[in-house]
């Protein structure tokens, strides 16, 4: 349908006229003004001329519908067809033959009908058909009708109408009683029947004269079944005198009456009001014991039966107080557990005793608001029912079941899993932060809660935070009757023993290896252990620094870092501290939100969008610029209003975790200052790469030189006080400090295997206390493997190059040769490996040659892989651990950096168990060395070629293999490093073999 033109000043008149029509109201009136306007904007958003006629259709359907739930079925029908008849019609007949039906005007006219109707359920209907019939005067003679041919049937006596009407109105008149009337009884039926009779008679005389003897049959046959006392009756109705009906309906509920009448007024009940029920609920929620509607006993709240009030029935009444009861019931039980712990304060542990003060001040607080309640009913300030008090205490209720679940789940089900007190503490504070940050990631909706958890969290948290402080300034455990705590000491360990720092702190774990600690220190648990366990050294060396100690307790800021951190977000939800929203922005909203012109919908969505947004942060600036506000308010009002905050665990951890490192970071600064500076780590670290790693060579060469001569002579040197005698004399140029600390220890050497020969040599460092700490057994060990790894290299080169040329062509036996060594003239070898040279044959003269180059190539092997070796070690990883132990934080990272340097070495050295193939490929070179050497000084005269091809083939395939894996791993980019090792062997491999082809 096409839109009105508003422009027309005939839409303005017949709109007036609609409006006058229905409210009657002048055109000057602002009723009228604010009518036309409405009127006016719904016609210009073409409320009523662009209707949809489903919805129309579907609004009267259920209007009818309504009508028949509600028993107006004539309603319903006759609205239907009239509408049924409406749209089926024209609304204009200009074309009898086009007549349309149906139309969106058909619609639109019902449309504004519906808005116009005023609650249609109550008003009054009549039907036309119904006014027709009371208007028409039906004069057709029924009686005589229906009754022809039939005899009159008489029931009684016959009586006129004029006689009938005066009875009836003598009735009223005669047994109408007013409701404040006391009805009185009566002891006799038959006394009541004379009353009647007499009156009746009383009646007759002077109302009725001519009464016929068909009224006196009927006051004789039918009153008495009315008056008289029925002994077969179901309802005995023999006390009180009520108004006369016969409906059964109005029987019952005159029994009902009497019969409760009956129990209120009985012994043992006692009618109250609704007042004094209101009292004694506010004491009962308040833990008071003694009370006449609640009945105490066995430590909960039960509802006296013999209690009735005049506008209650029992069961509602019934169902009101026992809502009641359960509150108090769990008030009663938290009263109780909170007194027991004041009382018992020696057989409870510090954080259920801190849970049971917060529960007293919480019930004490809770007393007060009952208190405040109980005040304004008694000065009557203002009506106060059962309804009213159980809505009120809405809020109450929520944060007493609140309470009450957290007491459950976390004290009662905690006591019944677990036996010992830790335990018992750990699963106390878990459930505790774990229903926290549950009702915190409710959001809005969980936010009452919060704020009632959040504050008993932080202070019953304190005695675990004042047990934690104490351990991470002072390393002082509490006293051992509590238990609560998660750290203990393990044992009594002496200073110098091995496992000293490992076990003589520990954390509390369960049966199945699980830390019992708290959730929300869980992260942190490395930090607390080695704070106290670094302040538990330097107090038994008595080099406690009292730089350690803090100003601020932990729990103290604890709660100011979590203040500050929802200061700054609600800052950052202010834009800044500057943020400032002036009077007239203020203005200009309540200007525009006030602007009648305005539709509803966009006044609303602007409430919910902006002003609700600006009065909370103007309330957020009152709060934090008001200086007279309790802090303990201001916090609360702080997370309250945090709208932008962080979830409370990450807040928690935010406000926690750095105190605790600030404790961790200056505990474990003082320890490791002093291994560094007065405890020398770094010298101590310096004499294991000297001696172990071989860095000190020539000590060591004049070391192990002369061990090497012995077992190249097959001198017995298997005698520790030789060997140690050997090492003093090494240190004596050098290191002279380091006499006492360095010795040697021999196990069974291995005979059978000459590569092996010298591996059952390990090295001791005496290292002082504490530093052992770091330099254990067990990384002496793992030093030891490496040394003598190292030391087989160094053999093998030392046994090359001492290699002699008169040895190889010489014909003397090697005892001989030696002797011959030892004599004064040193030029006489010489020139008998020259006179030998020349006696040698040619196959004696090639196979010299063969084994010259063999020398040559194992030579040059040997080297580039010590080269190789000393250099990783020294430049790559010495260099590396230094560095990382120079930022250390602590003693274990230290302790961890030298387990990782160790185990880094063994893979610098092919000594890791996973390297399998590439470490027998060296250890075979290294085998193949010391079997030329044997065969080198048993003279070419003596060598048999198979055996000298057998070397040639072994070492050749091994290096080819080195060489491949080597440069396997450089290509792949995991060990860059190898790419030279793997280089030098390819070149000199294929030096050697273009050499022993020419």
């Amino acid at each position: 349908m096409a839109p009105i033109s508003l422009k027309k000043g005939l839409i303005d008149v017949l709109a007036g006229e609609l409006i006058r029509h229905i409210f009657d109201v002048d055109k000057r009136d602002e009723n009228f003004k604010i009518a036309l306007e409405y009127v006016m904007s719904n016609f210009r958003f073409h409320r009523f001329l662009d209707v949809n006629p489903l919805d129309v259709s579907r609004s009267i359907a259920g209007l009818c519908s309504k009508f028949r739930v509600n028993s107006q079925d004539k309603k319903a029908t006759h609205l239907e067809e009239l509408v049924d008849l409406f749209v089926n019609q024209p609304l204009l007949e200009t074309n009898k033959e086009e007549k349309e039906t149906q139309t969106d005007a058909h619609y639109s006219l019902l449309d504004f009908l519906l808005s116009l109707s005023n609650n249609p359920l109550n008003s009054k209907f009549v039907a036309p058909e119904e006014k027709r019939k009371q208007n028409a005067t039906d004069t057709f003679d029924w009686k005589t009708y229906l009754l022809e041919g039939e005899e009159e049937l008489s029931i009684g006596a016959a009586i006129n109408e004029d006689v009938e009407k005066e009875l009836y109105n003598s009735d009223e008149e005669l047994w109408a009683f007013s409701e404040e009337e006391v009805i009185e009884e009566i002891e006799e039926d038959e006394h009541m029947y004379a009353e009647i009779v007499e009156l009746q008679k009383k009646y007759k005389r002077e109302k009725i004269c001519d009464v016929s003897k068909e009224l006196a049959w009927l006051n004789e046959h039918v009153v008495p079944s009315y008056w008289v006392k029925n002994e077969s009756s179901e309802f005995k109705i023999t006390k009180y005198r009520y108004s006369v009906s016969n409906s059964r309906m109005c029987e019952n509920w005159e029994i009902f009456k009497r019969e409760e009448a009956e129990n209120r007024q009985g012994p043992g009940y006692q009618q109250l009001i609704e007042k004094q029920l209101v009292k004694e609920t506010l004491w009962m929620l308040q833990g008071v014991e003694s009370l006449y509607v609640y009945v105490f006993k066995d430590g909960c709240y039960t509802v006296n039966e013999n209690i009735v009030v005049s506008h209650l029935t029992k069961e509602s009444l019934s169902s009101y107080l026992h809502t009641f009861t359960s509150i108090g019931n769990k008030v009663v039980e938290l009263k109780k557990f909170s007194f027991n712990v004041t009382q018992n304060e020696n057989e409870m542990s510090k954080t259920f005793r801190a849970f049971g003060y917060v529960l007293g001040r919480y019930l004490s607080e809770r007393k007060a608001e009952m208190a405040k309640l109980e005040q304004s009913l008694i000065e009557q300030d203002e009506i106060i029912t059962l309804v009213v008090l159980k809505d009120k205490l809405l809020e109450d209720s929520a944060k007493v079941n609140c309470v009450y679940q957290l007491y459950t789940d976390a004290v009662l089900k905690g006591h019944v899993l677990y036996s010992t007190v830790t335990e018992r503490v750990v699963y106390f504070l878990d459930i505790f932060f774990d229903m926290l940050c549950a009702y915190d990631s409710l959001g809005d909706a969980g936010l009452d809660k919060v704020l009632i958890i959040l504050p008993m969290f932080l202070d019953v948290c304190q005695p675990y935070l004042y047990d934690l402080e104490q351990w991470m300034i002072m390393g002082r455990l509490p006293n051992s009757s509590d238990e609560e705590f998660m750290i203990y000491r393990a044992q009594v360990i002496e200073q110098g023993e091995a496992n000293y720092w490992e076990n003589t702190y520990r954390i509390k774990e369960t049966i199945d290896k699980v830390a019992l600690l708290p959730k929300f220190i869980k992260d942190v648990q490395k930090q607390v252990l080695l704070a106290g366990k670094s302040l538990g050294l330097l107090e038994e060396f008595g080099k406690f620094a009292t730089s350690v100690l803090s100003i601020k307790s932990l729990h103290v800021e604890f709660k100011d870092n979590l203040k500050k951190i929802l200061q700054e977000s609600n800052n950052r939800f202010l834009k800044g501290k500057d943020f400032t929203v002036t009077e007239d922005v203020v203005d200009f909203g309540n200007v525009l939100i006030e602007d009648p012109t305005m539709d509803p919908l966009i006044r609303e969505n602007f409430n919910m969008m902006f002003l609700n947004n600006y009065r909370k942060l103007k309330k957020q600036n009152d709060i934090i610029k008001n200086d007279s506000q309790s802090e303990y308010a201001a916090w609360l009002q702080l997370l309250k209003d945090g709208s932008c905050r962080p979830p409370i665990k990450l807040l928690i951890e935010q406000s926690l975790f750095p105190a605790i490192f600030n404790r961790y970071d200056k505990a474990c600064a003082v320890l490791l200052e002093l291994f560094k500076k007065e405890w020398d780590l770094f010298k101590h670290l310096e004499v294991m790469e000297n001696f172990f790693l071989m860095e000190a060579g020539g000590t060591m060469h004049t070391f192990y030189s002369e061990i090497f001569q012995k077992g190249k002579r097959k001198e017995f040197w298997q005698d520790m006080p030789y060997l140690n005698i050997v090492m003093q004399d090494s240190l004596q140029i050098n290191y002279p400090h380091l006499m006492g600390s360095l010795t040697v220890t021999i196990e069974t050497p291995d005979y059978n295997n000459n590569a092996n020969l010298f591996d059952c040599i390990s090295l001791h460092y005496k290292a002082p206390w504490p530093v052992t700490i770091i330099l254990d057994n067990e990384t002496e060990q793992k030093y030891n493997q490496i040394f003598k790894f190292l030391m087989k290299i160094k053999r093998a080169i030392w046994a090359l190059e001492q290699l002699r040329f008169h040895d190889l062509t010489s014909s003397v036996p090697l005892n001989e040769s030696s002797d011959l060594n030892s004599s004064s003239d040193e030029d006489e070898p010489i020139r008998r490996a020259k006179k030998n040279d020349q006696l040698l044959s040619a196959n004696q003269q090639k196979l010299k040659n063969r084994m010259l180059i063999l020398r040559m190539k194992m030579m040059h092997v040997i080297r580039n892989f010590h080269f190789y070796l000393m250099t990783r070690i020294q430049n790559a990883t010495c260099a590396e651990f230094k560095s990382k132990v120079i930022e250390a934080k602590d003693l274990d990272e230290i302790m961890e950096l030298h387990r990782k340097f160790l185990h880094n070495l063994k893979q610098r050295c092919f000594l890791h168990e996973k390297i399998g193939r590439s470490r027998e490929a060296i250890f075979r070179v290294l085998s193949l060395v010391f079997d030329f050497e044997l065969l080198w000084l048993s003279s070419v005269h003596r060598i048999d070629m198979s055996r000298i091809n057998t070397i040639e083939k072994d070492f050749n395939r091994c290096t080819s293999f080195l060489h491949s894996f080597f440069s396997s791993l450089a290509k792949r980019g995991s060990y860059p490093h190898f790419e030279f090792l793997a280089q030098s062997l390819k070149t000199e491999s294929q030096g050697h073999q273009a050499l022993f082809r020419r």
